[in-house]
């Protein structure tokens, strides 16, 4: 568990692991905000912890963990659209039974806010707790979506008919 000094506010950062793009535009945003403010900050990835620290200004805790997991891949360019699509469909087996596990998750670690980009479960799950959620990204993942699924979507809607 980290350790945050009471009184101290507590900025999460949720980061996707899923390459390092969402890292490269999140490096920037945090290293402003700790010209501006003190906070301690908590970065939730499976980055590696070496990378992070080539870029991120100031001390932070990891948390080895995240929430998302992007696209499954055959390589650095290729997405392998059925394991996602199949990826995509277990992770929204029991989907609130998730929501209230990350919900739960982060009620432990007590942010003030949270900052994301861009695990949607953890959207999710900081509304319902409550807790003030800044999700930005430079992909519109619903297209992105769109453009790999439809087509399957499509085929699946078809079958049940």
């Amino acid at each position: 568990m980290i350790s945050i000094p009471k009184n101290e506010f507590h900025l999460l950062v949720c980061l996707s692991s899923h390459g390092y793009g969402h890292f490269a535009m999140t490096a920037p945003i945090l290293n402003a905000l700790r010209q501006k403010f003190s906070f301690h900050l908590t970065i939730r990835t499976t980055l590696p912890v070496k990378l992070l620290e080539t870029r991120i200004d100031g001390d932070f805790s990891v948390l080895a963990e995240t929430s998302d997991f992007g696209m499954v891949m055959h390589d650095s360019f290729k997405v392998d659209e059925t394991k996602s699509a199949d990826a995509y469909r277990l992770f929204h087996q029991d989907y609130e039974l998730k929501v209230k596990s990350e919900a739960e998750a982060l009620g432990e670690l007590k942010p003030d806010l949270i900052l994301v980009n861009i695990p949607y479960l953890t959207i999710d799950a900081a509304f319902v707790l409550g807790i003030p959620c800044i999700a930005y990204c430079s992909l519109n993942w619903l297209e992105i979506f769109s453009h790999y699924f439809s087509h399957v979507l499509a085929d699946e809607a078809k079958i049940k008919k």
